[in-house]
């Protein structure tokens, strides 16, 4: 593994890792509106697959702009979650529970993706990277909108009756 000098590098590992985890929530998405009872999180989970590969490809020619490859580390953080909702996905029975529990599992995906955005978008402001800079704000943006839509359902499942 090679050592990180500089901002420019910096952000190509940001963005390496922003595309890791971009893959893994495509990959795992899929599972997770499969097992999820609530027609309204079975859609957002669907939807954030497509929304998933947009930012993946997104990343991809970012990651070429600045010179590298889109395929860096893993994203072990975003995979750590994913880990856990596919294991509360076998151990929590189907309904309410598991769909709040889905829930939080992908408001946390959410939040380490917002955090991952920011931190690559403060280094595009700091290289004076508009373009990519402004892709990735895109992105932290449907981020946000998505964990919202999240927030406002956990509310509704978890109130009784």
């Amino acid at each position: 593994m090679t050592e990180t000098s500089d901002m420019e590098g910096l952000l190509l590992v940001a963005v390496q890792d922003l595309y890791d985890g971009e893959n893994a929530l495509g990959a795992h998405l899929p599972h997770l509106a499969a097992v999820a009872e609530n027609d309204t999180l079975a859609s957002v989970l669907t939807q954030d697959v497509e929304r998933s590969r947009g930012q993946a490809e997104r990343l991809a020619s970012i990651a070429l702009q600045l010179g590298g490859p889109a395929q860096g580390s893993e994203n072990l953080w975003m995979k750590g979650i994913l880990t856990d909702a596919r294991r509360d996905s076998e151990t929590i029975r189907a309904g309410a529970l598991l769909d709040i529990a889905l829930v939080g599992a992908m408001r946390k995906a959410k939040h380490a993706e917002r955090v991952s955005y920011e931190t690559a978008i403060a280094l595009c402001d700091a290289l004076s990277l508009d373009h990519p800079g402004s892709l990735l704000e895109q992105s932290r943006q449907e981020e946000d909108a998505t964990d919202k839509m999240l927030e406002r359902l956990l509310y509704r499942l978890s109130q009784p009756g």
